[in-house]
């Protein structure tokens, strides 16, 4: 079944990434304080169902054996896990994402919205199975400076995380940043991409959001800029993404406080801030915005 035949009143369907502490989820939050988008928590459906060995496999259109556990994931994100499982086994993957996408169709025209937002930030690294199976999807990639990126990743490593995860070591947070920025320059001058600096979204939040409701065909509403609690897009496990309901501003950087003093040369000579650098160049915007 293709895509076309299936848009049931939904308009935009929009798929959001990048690098994990990059601003992805105060993005979301305000986007999903217009009227006519439904956002949930992540779902990282296309990771769990394609990101692993057998993901070539979705590639040629067939399944890859993670799809039911994929599916009842994405429904305990979207807190519809008292629902059975509405899935029909297949051999071929586009019925997965058939209903992967029903889901989410039908639980945006339940709340009265035609468009949805779904947010996973390593869904960046699966946009050719995404495109391929949704072709009319749009994408929005957000990117944030590497010191600032990697201060956050080690902050909540350090708060949340148990003592031997990976994410406390800064190296692991450079690689990470890196690969995303890289993966996401790849897109720079794709049609149905759309960019956004996490600076300028904190220093010119009006402005910044403005740009991007033009980029995706989105009338642009005032209630982007509000603050208070959006429940349905954070989910509960996740405290840490707790203060993204907060007003836009521009937070502190965690970069000089934790990283070691003796590491700090390393990790930033590691950074690729030269790649990162096209990126501001091409979509960064100035404090007094356009």
């Amino acid at each position: 079944m293709h895509e076309a035949s299936t848009n049931n009143g939904i308009e935009r369907r929009l798929f959001m990434f990048g690098c994990q502490r990059s601003g992805t989820t105060l993005l979301q939050v305000a986007l999903a304080r217009h009227p006519e988008i439904y956002s949930t928590p992540e779902t990282e459906f296309f990771r769990n169902t394609v990101g692993s060995r057998r993901g070539w496999l979705a590639r040629l259109g067939l399944t890859t054996g993670k799809e039911r556990r994929g599916l009842r994931k994405t429904c305990e994100a979207m807190r519809l896990d008292g629902q059975p499982l509405e899935y029909k086994p297949s051999l071929f993957y586009r019925t997965t994402v058939d209903t992967f996408r029903g889901y989410l169709d039908s639980q945006a025209l339940r709340a009265g919205c035609s468009m949805w937002l779904e947010k996973s930030p390593e869904h960046l690294f699966h946009v050719d199975v995404i495109r391929k199976y949704m072709p009319n999807a749009r994408f929005i990639h957000i990117f944030r400076r590497g010191e600032d990126v990697l201060g956050s990743i080690l902050d909540r490593a350090f708060k949340y995380l148990h003592p031997t995860s990976r994410l406390r070591d800064p190296m692991d947070g450079v690689q990470r940043w890196n690969r995303a920025i890289h993966e996401s320059l790849r897109y720079v001058d794709s049609p149905g991409h759309a960019f956004v600096e996490f600076e300028s979204l904190a220093r010119v939040p009006e402005v910044t959001l403005r740009r991007l409701c033009r980029q995706l065909d989105i009338p642009y509403v005032p209630e982007l800029t509000d603050s208070g609690e959006l429940d349905q897009v954070i989910s509960r496990s996740r405290p840490h993404l707790a203060n993204s309901s907060d007003p836009i501003e521009m937070p502190e950087s965690k970069f000089e406080a934790l990283v070691p003093d003796e590491d700090k040369e390393q990790v930033l000579d590691a950074l690729d801030t030269e790649a990162h650098q096209q990126l501001v160049d091409r979509f960064g915007l100035p404090d007094s915005g356009e």
